[in-house]
């Protein structure tokens, strides 16, 4: 059976909060509960499916967001990322306020999303169009990181006429606004897969950047050994909070799948004395005093602190 868009789109509601979502051929082994994550937070969910998955289509019929006709879901043939992005566009609802870039491989807190979405948004000044917010990008394990990177664009503003441009690292045209950032983390499992499927995500890019002279060329990794010679420096193991989902993350499964257990075990003893990641919360920190100024009300700026001191829940 192939996902056909919902039917009961309810778009009464003034400047809905809409996700837009691009999902392929490749396996994502967390996309499930991304879509739950995400349920409550939005209005409405634009899906660009462009590859023959039964996983990651069941993962979309069994959404809670299509179950209550708040999707909708066009099939399309994946040529970059830009094309797929810009079919999301051309599927939001006339009285869309903010869209949403959700990444098929990120998992956000529930309970923190709504904070944002629901209390941030509503009450941003006129002059504000992007809200940025922050990823933990994790390494193939749920227990070593990479990086905490800051997530640009994570929430922008709506206005017609705003177009995705470049194959790979695609970028939005059409912007207004200046931009300010949220005290909010959330959970990246790009590289929590097969080392196989990350291969071939990997090979994926490399054609696609061709396309894009200005783009740097990506260098494949065979394993993971070589990769640490060059980068064992920006690794850390993770001592925070995971989101609370009535689906369980891979993480809390009786019996992990074999390749999960091995990538934890070869990190750990490749890297005995990984610090941990507890950096960042000063810098994001920072920040918050441009958005406090940017909120409306007293109500959204308590909000806005509440964010903050989970911080440390967050990052341990």
């Amino acid at each position: 059976m192939r996902p056909q868009s919902s039917k009961n789109i309810q778009t009464e509601e003034k400047n809905l909060v809409a996700a837009t979502i691009i999902i392929g051929k490749q396996p994502e082994p967390h996309f499930a509960c991304c879509l739950d994550s995400i349920a409550e937070a939005v209005d409405f969910a634009a899906v660009d499916f462009n590859g023959d998955n039964e996983d990651n289509r069941r993962a979309l019929v069994n959404s809670r967001l299509y179950k209550e006709g708040l999707m909708r879901i066009e099939e399309s043939r994946f040529t970059d990322y830009a094309s797929a992005r810009n079919r999301t566009l051309a599927m939001l609802p006339e009285n869309t306020g903010w869209i949403f870039r959700v990444d098929a491989d990120e998992v956000h807190y529930p309970d923190l999303l709504k904070i944002v979405t629901r209390q941030l948004l509503p009450n941003l000044k006129e002059d504000v169009g992007m809200l940025d917010a922050y990823w933990l990008c994790f390494f193939h394990s749920f227990y070593h990181t990479r990086k905490l990177e800051r997530r640009h664009d994570l929430f922008i503003r709506h206005h017609k006429g705003m177009r995705w441009e470049k194959a790979v690292h695609e970028q939005l045209l059409g912007r207004q606004g200046k931009r300010v950032a949220a005290p909010y983390i959330f959970h990246h499992y790009a590289l929590v897969k097969t080392l196989e499927d990350v291969m071939d995500k990997e090979v994926k890019y490399k054609e696609l950047v061709k396309l894009n002279p200005d783009v740097k060329p990506y260098s494949l990794n065979t394993d993971i050994g070589s990769w640490l010679a060059d980068h064992a420096g920006e690794l850390f193991k993770y001592s925070g909070n995971y989101p609370t989902l009535q689906v369980p993350l891979l993480k809390d499964l009786p019996q992990p799948p074999p390749w999960l257990e091995e990538y934890r075990n070869t990190l750990d003893g490749l890297l005995p004395r990984c610090p941990v990641q507890k950096g960042g919360k000063l810098r994001i920190l920072y920040r918050l005093l441009p958005l406090l100024l940017s909120l409306k009300t007293g109500e959204a700026r308590k909000a806005a602190v509440k964010l903050a001191v989970r911080l440390k829940d967050t990052l341990g």
